[in-house]
């Protein structure tokens, strides 16, 4: 959605690892909505991440729950695309009348982690018109429906094989059917397919389930469990963009 930057005085302070912060800066770029901004505050340059969804909150605790779920959206699209570790909330920024910028901090959270960033660049050329990145794509969709949101949200959380297995759910739907997404072009092969759901099967339900007694002759490892379903979900929301 091309947008003319206005979110009202709100803007929400995120957080993260360097690497992190640098691909939601080349993502979410301005004329399209969600974009992040730089700006010194307090001494500090902070990422500050601005969207139309904060232009009718009307005081920091509303503009703090609508950057919360935004946020979770966005670290579930990050994480599915380009396997992002999740940027956290930081503050709420409150830009004035002075031209001067409050912080309204709710929460601290750290951590560190050693990382290696891989982002591909662009080469030289003829200058394109501005277009939305597939993250404000995604989110536009997310706002259309309820669940793609769902998929986002599920997909910005830690790895289990309950939530896994949602996702696919939520794949499934999008797709047409489980028959219809097994036919397209970027589908897993079935074997993959039924080998992801027997053991996400045996894993969620109770020991008197079926898939219990029969578990798949090769388990699916969580991580690569992980891994298919970002994949698809990437695919999903890529075709669901054109």
């Amino acid at each position: 959605m091309q947008i003319k930057n206005t979110s009202g005085p709100w803007g929400a302070v995120i957080e993260g690892h360097h690497f992190d912060l640098l691909d939601w800066r080349d993502a979410l770029q301005a004329n399209f909505d969600p974009w992040v901004e730089l700006h010194q505050i307090g001494g500090q340059e902070r990422n500050v991440l601005r969207s139309i969804e904060f232009s009718a909150a009307k005081d920091v605790s509303e503009v703090r729950e609508r950057a919360l779920l935004l946020i979770s959206k966005l670290n579930g699209a990050f994480l599915a695309r380009q396997n992002g570790q999740p940027v956290r909330f930081g503050g709420v920024a409150e830009f004035r009348s002075d031209g001067s910028v409050g912080l309204s901090v709710f929460a601290t959270m750290t951590g560190a982690m050693a990382r290696v960033r891989v982002s591909a660049v662009g080469s030289g050329g003829i200058a394109l018109p501005p277009t939305p990145s597939y993250a404000q794509k995604w989110i536009a969709l997310a706002a259309r429906d309820d669940r793609v949101a769902e998929i986002l949200i599920l997909q910005s959380k830690g790895a289990n094989w309950y939530e896994l297995y949602k996702i696919f759910e939520g794949v499934c739907v999008l797709s047409g059917g489980q028959s219809a997404l097994k036919k397209k072009s970027w589908a897993p092969a079935s074997t993959e397919i039924s080998r992801f759901t027997h053991t996400a099967n045996g894993y969620r339900h109770g020991a008197r389930h079926p898939s219990r007694a029969t578990p798949p002759g090769k388990p699916m490892p969580l991580e690569e469990a992980s891994q298919l379903i970002a994949r698809m979900v990437s695919s999903i929301l890529e075709e669901l963009s054109v």
